[in-house]
């Protein structure tokens, strides 16, 4: 049976520990540009195009005897999961005449590919939330479509209801990253999962109407998937009805927390939800006397915690999710 690896880190930890510079070098634009992918975990993948995981599903819980009875024999169970990488790919076309007359050419090829990978980054980060491969079979499958219904799945159980209705919903995760329980994970043998190819100076069509500029080309291929070990290390607050936040919001964080097991509490927990949302839970920890919310420095800036986890913004959760049931 295929295991899995040991070797969970930060993207931060993970690209200190690349070997290729420009490798490093885009990994580490894409992290710091994004803080909610910086916040993942991330390990190396046991195949090229996924990650297949043992979890034990069930243990022996042994048998009450006494004197002259027997006692059944009994075994643990295991089933194989299997998770998908996509691959995000594309090409960076810089025009060589704006290189050619900037003081310093290598600079400006470094700050104009930048933006192609901030929006790998974002790119990425929506996919982990959003991403459903039912739907888009080359990409992986995200959270939402594994914690998609409040009855009737394993998952349902580690879903709390927001009461919200109609398409004016969002929502708020709470992700225990880290060994057996969730992280991202890269393509076997690729060096974090990012492989770049210098093209060099050559004509591009730049506008697809068959012109070309002389363009310095460079051609990225990112393989990356997300892997849930322990479905239980994920909690989500569902329909959270954005036109008028519920009053309640702090008992349903409390709920939600107290989905995820106490042995899955630890340093690698993180809260994710969306600018507004995490604003009105500021305002919370400002106004409202409460232990649970605080505003602490996290990442070097003031942020949002909740019983000690950081909450994290990221736009790749939005205000308008249909109602779930």
């Amino acid at each position: 049976m295929a295991t899995i690896g040991t070797n969970v880190l930060s993207l931060d930890e993970w690209v200190r520990r690349l070997t290729k510079d420009e490798t490093r070098a885009i990994i580490e634009v894409a992290a710091q540009s994004n803080l909610g992918l910086s916040t993942m975990m991330v390990a190396a993948g046991n195949e090229t195009e996924g990650n297949t995981t043992t979890v034990r599903t069930d243990y022996p819980s042994g048998t009450w005897t006494s004197m002259n009875e027997g006692v059944g024999t009994e075994a643990s169970h295991t089933e194989e999961v299997w998770d998908a990488a996509g691959t995000l790919e594309g090409y960076s076309a810089i025009n060589a005449r704006y290189v050619g007359r900037s003081p310093d050419q290598a600079a400006a090829r470094a700050q104009e590919e930048a933006a192609f990978v901030i929006g790998y980054a974002e790119n990425v980060e929506d996919k982990v939330f959003n991403g459903d491969r039912s739907l888009f079979p080359k990409q992986f499958t995200g959270f939402t479509p594994r914690y998609n219904t409040l009855s009737g799945s394993d998952t349902a159980g580690q879903l709390v209801e927001g009461n919200g209705t109609g398409s004016t919903n969002t929502d708020l995760w709470m992700v225990a990253w880290g060994e057996r329980k969730c992280s991202l994970f890269f393509g076997k043998n690729q060096t974090g999962g990012l492989n770049v190819t210098d093209m060099g100076l050559r004509p591009w069509d730049q506008n697809g109407d068959g012109t070309h500029i002389q363009a310095y080309v460079k051609h990225h291929e990112w393989t990356i998937g997300l892997k849930v070990e322990d479905y239980r290390s994920v909690a989500r607050i569902a329909n959270i009805q954005t036109t008028t936040y519920p009053t309640d919001l702090v008992e349903l964080m409390i709920d939600a927390y107290y989905r995820i097991p106490s042995q899955l509490h630890d340093g690698g927990m993180k809260i994710y939800c969306n600018r507004n949302l995490v604003a009105a839970l500021h305002k919370q920890a400002r106004t409202f006397s409460t232990t649970q919310l605080s505003v602490d420095e996290y990442g070097g800036r003031p942020t949002v915690h909740f019983l000690g986890i950081p909450i994290i913004q990221t736009d790749a959760i939005t205000d308008t999710n249909t109602e779930i049931t």
